[in-house]
């Protein structure tokens, strides 16, 4: 729709709509993401500070262990 700015929380990244968002909009090089608060090491948001090449993101978290990977292998093709 065109430009604009979004302000959301939690800022460490780990769960909740800033999270969300990130996920959704973060394979568009035309997006950007700025980051005001403080840290945690090992957080998501920390992670990000560091410029990484690659970020994983929250896809499989349970399930039986065979069914997963056929999953993961699917979404991967797919995506």
């Amino acid at each position: 729709m065109g430009p604009c700015v979004i302000m959301a929380s939690p800022g460490m990244m780990q769960s909740g709509l800033s999270r969300e968002l990130f996920e959704l909009w973060c394979t568009d090089a035309k997006n950007g993401v700025i980051i005001a608060g403080y840290c945690v090491e090992r957080t998501r948001a920390k992670t990000i500070l560091s410029e990484p090449e690659e970020i994983t993101t929250m896809v499989l978290v349970h399930g039986e262990q065979n069914e997963m990977s056929r999953l993961k292998a699917a979404l991967q093709r797919e995506y």
